[in-house]
């Protein structure tokens, strides 16, 4: 059964309570596999099964819910005031009503005209601009989850009725009016989340610098006419033209033109580099010089930059163990607060002898309102926005957020030879002539060239760029039909009285070809190095012998001694036999090499070291390392412009640079840090506010906190817990 992705935006999620009520009520459709609110992103991802279900019934889910979405109608962004929208003119509205009636509470409490007036603009601030909280409030109690909104409702309402009482009844003329209450807790709640706002785009604008990189036109030729479409519009096949400076639209193969192109967005690489007809080039990428016309060659929707907004787009959606652990404390969170504040009130009526009722009232207001949970709700979800759109914006892309927080526990890395420490691309690293050969040599040349070019080894294109650079051929050989091909050997090629053989070291001994002294020695000195032998003969005396190889990753040595400073064992595990493992080892500064592995061998090592308590990430190639890959803790593979291997790893290192991974480790743990201090930051402010808010205070200072500061104690918390987690943001990837 395939389940399909999709992610939709929701409106009116302020705390973690909103987080759950949505989550409970797409859970109870019927199809639904996983479902993630996310009060960050404002968003909901939810996996499902398409024969059972379809979006439309998630959006009547979160309607039911009581918050809204841009998708269920077109009006509904425009005609809804929601906490996250909030701007500048309608927060100084809430202000200038509220500070006359905070300055009549304070400094002119009896007289009778100023409590009149406080009265109406209580009521005004309740029923326009904070109208919102009381509507969700409803929605939440009428599907009994209690959040945010119900705790303001109840405490604003609270303090207004008892007012009100007050003011009307000439028998309570002489109780205390709190009119400043409600007023200055909306006041204070709309300027905490209006800042809160802002914060939370900030933690999400990497997200959108990465969907800015690519243009939302592309001129396209069609019927011999330039037209300008919408990207989304354009089709495989078409026709683009991209001229210069302009960024490309769209991915495809150069049809006409050349260009220097810069592609450090896609592939990290700062030096552009030059293309011409044939070539592939990339969504984000920009033309440097002159113009090019572009053969569409994939979906809009399917480019490598869409790719990588995919994948981050969906790490940003997840949820890592430590919020799922927020999520269900919040859950429970907000009926306990109710149950206090119900206690708070019933002890002080029971105790308190005089003012009772003022005195509990206070206390049930303050616990309401102190005890949000907003920034429980954002402990979690902000830092892990801010660190997944920063490590997207340094080539590096977590799958989930579970991924970025088991990261940070990495104790052992494991790597893979051939593709991640080496280039994965083999070279000629040298080559040795006999010297009375050395005449000779230019009419042998394009022999040999014919003569690999016939065998279709994987070294054989190498081989033949290297000789024909030293020696530029005058005349090309067509003598396929008569080589000899000996599989896994060599290559002979018979020419009248001249029999031309190349082939391995040890297939040319067993056919007893002449070998000098001065080349055994220069062989024994390659073999050391662990390099792949080229002999070439005529008849029966080797000539001339290369020496490949696979070239380390100019990085390599300096991730390895990277992980080692932050506390990080490394070994290699790799199929290539021992030599050439030890030489490539040595190289990068690993100790621990386990050579000649198939892909189970590598599985139970990775079994072995977990077993003894390491956390292990594994690295490779994503193939024949599959198995180990999908075994270990955290798998991560280097990517490039045209394979990002998404499915097969946690980590994707996109520029192809082996440094990114304790780079990656790095921002992971800096990350686990801010959400724990978030964490902490919660707990702790709950557990001493709560308690002062009730009135634990009162016998040694003789007051009770005045619900404003509560208020404001409540908006600043969250500020706090959002404003660390943007720390994120200005972390310095260096090592």
């Amino acid at each position: 059964m395939a389940y399909q992705f999709i992610t939709i935006p929701v409106q009116g999620m302020t705390c973690a309570s909103c987080v759950a009520t949505i989550e409970k009520q797409i859970k109870k459709i019927d199809g639904v596999k996983e479902v993630s609110a996310n009060l960050a992103l404002e968003n909901v991802s939810i996996s499902y099964d398409s024969d059972k279900t379809s979006p439309p019934e998630f959006i009547e889910g979160i309607l039911r819910a009581g918050y809204k979405t841009p998708l269920a109608s077109s009006n509904n962004k425009t005609s809804s005031v929601l906490f996250e929208e909030v701007n500048k003119r309608n927060l100084l509205q809430v202000w200038i009503g509220a500070i006359p009636v905070v300055i009549f509470g304070m400094f002119f409490h009896d007289f009778r005209p100023g409590q009149y007036l406080s009265f109406i603009l209580a009521i005004f601030l309740m029923a326009f601009p904070g109208r919102y909280i009381f509507k969700k409030a409803w929605h939440q109690l009428k599907i009994l989850t209690p959040a945010m909104e119900s705790l303001v409702a109840l405490s604003t309402l609270t303090a207004l009725i008892f007012s009100a009482f007050t003011l009307f009844i000439p028998a309570m003329h002489n109780g205390h009016l709190w009119f400043e209450t409600p007023a200055m807790i909306i006041a204070f709640i709309m300027t905490g989340k209006y800042l809160e706002e802002k914060a939370k785009r900030q933690s999400a604008a990497s997200l959108q610098k990465l969907k800015d990189i690519q243009p939302t036109k592309a001129k396209v030729i069609r019927n011999g006419k330039e037209i300008e479409l919408d990207v989304s519009d354009v089709q495989l096949n078409d026709r683009v033209l991209v001229r210069a400076y302009e960024v490309i639209p769209v991915d495809g193969k150069i049809l006409i033109g050349s260009s220097h192109i810069n592609e450090s967005s896609i592939t990290g690489e700062p030096m552009p580099r030059f293309k011409t007809k044939g070539d592939e080039v990339y969504a984000g990428s920009i033309c440097q010089e002159g113009a090019l016309t572009l053969l569409v060659n994939k979906e809009p929707s399917e480019t490598v930059l869409s790719s990588i907004i995919s994948a981050v787009t969906h790490a940003l959606s997840s949820k890592a163990p430590a919020q799922r652990l927020a999520d269900r404390i919040a859950g429970v969170f907000v009926p306990v607060v109710l149950v206090i504040s119900l206690i708070s009130f019933a002890a002080w009526m029971i105790f308190q002898k005089d003012g009772q009722f003022t005195m509990a009232l206070t206390a049930m207001v303050n616990v309401l309102i102190i005890a949000c949970p907003c920034a429980l709700g954002l402990a979690t979800p902000t830092a892990l926005v801010a660190a997944i759109g920063k490590a997207a914006l340094n080539g590096i892309l977590f799958r989930d957020g579970e991924t970025l927080e088991k990261t940070a526990t990495t104790s052992l890395v494991a790597f893979d030879k051939t593709g991640t420490l080496t280039l994965g691309k083999p070279e000629v690293k040298d080559h040795y002539v006999i010297p009375e050969n050395l005449a000779e040599l230019p009419q042998w040349i394009p022999v040999f060239c014919a003569m690999e070019k016939a065998s279709h080894h994987p070294l054989a294109e190498y081989v033949v760029n290297y000789l024909q650079q030293l020696f530029p051929p005058n005349e090309q050989l067509a003598i396929d039909h008569q080589v000899e091909i000996i599989p896994g050997k060599g290559v002979i090629y018979r020419n009248l009285d001249q029999v031309f053989r190349l082939g391995s070291l040890q297939w040319l001994q067993k056919e007893q070809i002449e070998i000098s002294e001065e080349m055994d020695k220069i062989i024994e000195d390659w073999l050391k190095r662990a390099y792949t032998l080229v002999v070439f003969s005529v008849n029966k005396k080797a000539v001339m012998i290369l020496a490949a190889g696979d070239t380390l990753r100019p990085d390599a040595s300096s991730c390895v001694n990277a992980l080692k400073k932050q506390g990080i064992s490394s070994i290699m595990l790799t199929g290539d036999h021992e030599v050439s493992a030890r030489v490539i080892a040595q190289k990068a500064g690993i100790t621990t090499v386990f050579a000649e592995c198939l892909p189970a061998d590598k599985r139970k090592i990775l079994e072995d070291y977990s077993s003894k308590g390491q956390t292990v990430l594994m690295i490779g190639d994503g193939i024949n390392d599959a198995e180990a890959l999908a075994y270990a803790h955290i798998s991560a593979t280097l990517g490039n412009s045209t394979s990002l291997a998404l499915d097969l790893s946690g980590i994707t290192l996109t520029h192809g640079k082996l440094l990114h991974l304790p780079l990656s480790i790095h921002l992971a743990r800096f990350t686990r840090k801010i959400i724990h201090q978030n964490l902490v930051w919660t707990f702790v402010y709950n557990v001493l506010c709560i308690p002062i808010a009730a009135g634990v205070l009162f016998p040694f200072t003789g007051q009770l906190l005045n619900p404003m500061i509560a208020a404001a104690a409540m908006s600043i918390s969250s500020i706090m817990v959002v404003s660390n987690s943007l720390r994120i943001k200005k972390l310095n990837l260096q090592i």
